[in-house]
């Protein structure tokens, strides 16, 4: 449909092995003449539900492969482009960041020098599309993108429940350069009630990953002054992953706190006297499933193992 794109479908690869969630799968439809390109969810005998965004199957989140979230990941913000397709939100008429007076922007370059202050991303991480089709999603949802050649192009949106619809999982990645080897450096990423953290104590070269109050990894990494590393935080999937200074990690948690919709989200970066600079700053936000414009579930039901008083849209085996 969009100009000539061709796919290479492997026919032959489910006669050795079977179909696993996640798989991008080609089939023909019911009612329709059009080969569908779709992942794959739900599997024989499993019960899926949606909660908030996520997709659970049996009572368990299903959680992404490393590689599939890599995929599925949306980036919203991209501090190496100035003028981009990423440059979305510009009709807030507001910055990306909230600046204490210790922090200095200049383009693609973020420091502080010998001071502590906090970062916070103002931008919102929730439903908001920019793409050169609008979705069935988008039309039914009255969020649609606008275009006229004397104003270039936005986004427009009239369903606030819908454009408003906050997303909490979210990847933080960037570049760091530590300039003096002392402070305390850290990335918050908020979900509702709960608070993620990724801490790097300068003085004794030792990074930390938070649940709320709960340390939950902790790891030496090999620092220097002057030496520049990729950092990465994420939390996708009720799962903290990421990497610092060459380190990876990994951490997997159970949500008690289920709830409908997200209501608080977002992120920003804290330094206790340091002396540093960052840079190539991208945020991410994960792939938020909703109810398909010709599909209903066949009930709401809770989520097993849960202490969840709501109830979800639920899809069972053969529905």
């Amino acid at each position: 449909e969009d100009g000539g794109d061709k796919v290479l479908v492997n026919k032959f690869v489910y006669h050795f092995t079977e179909p696993k969630n996640w798989d991008v799968i080609v089939f023909d439809p019911p009612r329709s003449n059009h080969l569908f390109i779709k992942r794959l969810i739900g599997l024989p005998n499993q019960v899926i539900q949606l909660v908030n965004g996520d997709i659970y199957a049996d009572g368990r989140i299903l959680r992404k492969p490393k590689i599939v979230e890599d995929s599925m990941l949306y980036c919203l913000y991209d501090s190496t482009q100035s003028e981009s397709h990423l440059n979305h939100f510009y009709q807030f008429d507001k910055e990306a960041w909230e600046i204490s007076e210790n922090w200095r922007i200049s383009e693609n370059h973020f420091s502080i020098n010998k001071a502590s202050g906090d970062l916070k991303f103002t931008y919102p991480i929730d439903m908001r599309i920019e793409s050169h089709k609008n979705t069935n999603l988008q039309v039914k949802h009255g969020l649609f993108e606008h275009r006229n050649r004397k104003n270039g192009r936005s986004l427009t949106h009239h369903d606030d429940s819908y454009s408003n619809l906050k997303v909490g999982d979210i990847r933080v990645e960037g570049k760091l350069k530590i300039n003096d080897i002392v402070g305390v450096w850290q990335i918050v990423i908020l979900e509702n009630e709960d608070v993620f953290k990724l801490l790097l104590n300068l003085d004794n070269s030792k990074a930390e990953v938070y649940k709320n109050t709960e340390m939950v990894w902790s790891s030496s990494v090999a620092i220097s002054a002057s030496n520049e590393f990729r950092f990465s935080f994420s939390n996708v999937d009720d799962k903290l992953s990421g990497f610092i200074a060459g380190v990876e990690f990994e951490y997997l948690y159970v949500n008690e706190n289920l709830a409908k919709e997200t209501h608080l989200n977002g992120f920003e970066f804290k330094a206790n006297d340091c002396n540093l600079e960052m840079s190539d700053i991208k945020v991410s936000r994960d792939i938020h499933y909703l109810l398909g414009d010709n599909n209903s579930a066949e009930s709401t039901e809770k989520v097993v193992n849960s202490n969840s008083e709501n109830t979800y849209p639920t899809y069972k085996p053969g529905s």
